[in-house]
């Protein structure tokens, strides 16, 4: 075995985790007596620079069959202080095993924004609440619509049965419809939302709903709900797959941003909400508990799991082409009202990539997130499989933008990008992970968890139209919203 072999083994053990002061004494001896040998492979000649000197290829002799798709540099100062491990990754980058030098904070880790949680002046009370993502502008919306759609059936029937007694629409308004909506939320509280109507009025059930409307105006109104212009919806169609719920679901999403401020940081994940329903953009996704739904990107509190902003994923556009670089695209319109503010964002590998932790660097947002492993950006040495079980490789790229490998199981190594973490420091009694991996599973969670209160109490009802499905997807999203403000105001008392 050659020098050089030597000097590549004892860095690789210098630079694994788990190795005591002592230990690692010895091995940087070891490698300073190397290192200072008149046959030193990294000695240089002429009018070159130690400390600027970079070995080429040639210089390590044949490579293993780990290192065929990297360029390993390795340098020592002239102090013989710090070791330097270079990773080359296949897109051409070269990754730094030190971390960057101890400094002031970054700018997209320093925190700009003076007040976190519910909307100054918010009433505490539950209805005021309510009405504060529900608002009186998209239920007026509802009825106006609701009206329009139930005169013009009732003009159809009559002009078919003339020689039948003419039917006419009761005019509905806003009290009622919240009252209907009171209803479909209770029905989900009570989980009884999967039960016909006529046994929620049955005299065994709960009086509530006797007391609010009879049996045929529920049924009334649930028939002829509707969200939009129904006579436009032709031509918006050809924009826009969700037409018939974009005025009440933007208008919804704006009063969300609205009533809250996010922590530092923030989760962006998908929910899908089940239905089996036909529509134009039915999703299936087989790690999903329900596996077919409606696909709804979120960005949520990672603390309060409170909800921003969702956007309801329709698949390519009419007449368009598929989108590229789809998670990256996502997470900046997500996160568009909450740029330069120093905030975190964390998501999994689907969003993951160099581009969007340098854009969102870019805008003084830092982003933390799991990488999938055939991204090119990756230096092969981190994908080692032969590297010892909670051993952890740390490296970064021009000291901004770091990436860590920890062995979770056996050849199974976890990988990391991160703007957040620049020191290499793991819990050893938490199986010695680092502090990305740490922080990525503890706020990791806000919109499943979101999804999760969601679908135990969701006020679905079995419908075969998806705009009244979505919509009771948004009763359930302003009810949970309204919980989390109403518990925070009344828990800070």
């Amino acid at each position: 075995m050659d020098e050089v072999d030597v000097l590549t083994r004892l860095l690789r053990k210098l630079n694994a985790a788990n190795v005591s002061p002592e230990e690692r004494q010895r091995l940087q001896a070891q490698i300073e007596e190397i290192m200072g040998q008149e046959s030193d492979p990294f000695e240089t000649s002429g009018d070159v620079e130690d400390d600027e000197y970079f070995p080429d290829e040639d210089d390590f002799g044949e490579a293993s069959d780990i290192e065929q798709e990297i360029e390993l540099e390795a340098v020592l100062d002239e102090n013989h202080d710090d070791i330097h491990i270079y990773y080359g990754s296949k897109d051409g980058r070269k990754w730094n095993s030190n971390p960057p030098p101890p400094g002031r904070p970054r700018c997209h880790n320093v925190t700009t924004f003076t007040r976190k949680g519910p909307l100054r002046g918010a009433s505490p009370s539950h209805k005021a609440l309510f009405k504060l993502f529900l608002s009186p502008e998209i239920v007026s919306i509802i009825v106006r619509e609701t009206y329009r759609n139930a005169v013009e059936a009732f003009r159809l029937w009559n002009e078919k049965h003339p020689s039948n007694k003419q039917r006419s629409w009761v005019m509905t308004d806003d009290d009622e419809m919240y009252a209907f909506f009171g209803m479909l939320l209770i029905a989900g509280v009570f989980h009884s939302n999967s039960q016909p109507a006529k046994e929620l009025w049955a005299s065994y059930n709960m009086p509530i709903y006797k007391a609010t409307m009879s049996l045929n105006r529920f049924k009334s109104l649930t028939t002829f709900i509707r969200f939009n212009n129904s006579g436009t919806r032709v031509e918006r169609l050809k924009q826009s797959k969700t037409a018939a719920l974009d005025d009440v679901w933007l208008m919804l999403m704006a009063n969300l941003e609205k009533a809250y401020t996010p922590d530092c940081h923030v989760t962006v994940d998908e929910q899908l909400f089940p239905y089996r329903g036909r529509t134009r953009f039915t999703q299936y996704i087989p790690s999903k508990p329900a596996k077919y739904g409606m696909k709804v990107w979120w960005i949520c509190d990672s603390v309060s799991n409170y909800h921003l902003k969702g956007i309801i994923y329709t698949g390519k556009p009419p007449g368009g082409q598929r989108e590229t670089n789809q998670g990256e695209q996502v997470v900046m319109k997500l996160m568009q009202n909450y740029m330069d503010s120093g905030r975190t964002v964390y998501a999994d590998n689907f969003f993951s990539t160099y581009n969007l932790a340098e854009m969102l660097m870019n805008r003084r947002v830092a982003f933390v997130g799991t990488v999938r492993k055939n991204k090119t950006f990756i230096p092969h040495e981190l994908l080692n499989p032969k590297r010892d079980v909670k051993s952890t490789l740390f490296c970064y790229h021009n000291n901004n933008i770091g990436l860590c490998s920890y062995m979770a199981k056996p050849k199974k190594p976890v990988i990391m990008l991160s703007t957040a973490h620049y020191r290499q420091s793991t819990d050893p009694l938490k199986g010695f992970k680092p502090d990305q991996i740490l922080d990525y599973n503890k706020f990791k969670a806000g919109v499943d968890t979101m999804d999760q209160m969601l679908t135990g109490y969701s006020c679905k009802r079995s419908t075969n139209r998806w705009p009244l499905a979505m919509f009771c997807n948004m009763l359930d999203i302003a009810g949970l919203a309204s919980f989390i403000i109403y518990d925070e105001l009344n828990t800070a008392k």
